[in-house]
């Protein structure tokens, strides 16, 4: 099953979506902002991550470089 890393500070986004890729068969782990993915970032097992844009304090392009600059290699879309 395949893993899908959810960032997104709007609880009720974040739990539709949630949902949806669930239902389509995923396996999906959703934080409320960057901060709480990249708090265990080091456990997480592989997964495209997917990201909101627009988060107070660090926004989901913030977090992609973030990400890039830690050497992570995990497809990701903002």
């Amino acid at each position: 099953m395949a893993t899908v890393y959810l960032v997104d500070d709007d609880d009720g986004v974040r739990k539709a979506l949630a949902r949806a890729l669930r239902e389509s068969g995923f396996d999906v782990h959703a934080f409320e902002s960057a901060d709480a993915f990249l708090a265990g970032l080091p456990m997480h097992p592989r997964g495209c991550i997917v990201l909101d844009v627009s988060m107070p304090e660090i926004d989901g392009f913030q977090l992609q470089a973030q990400l890039a600059a830690l050497g992570t290699r995990r497809p990701s879309c903002s």
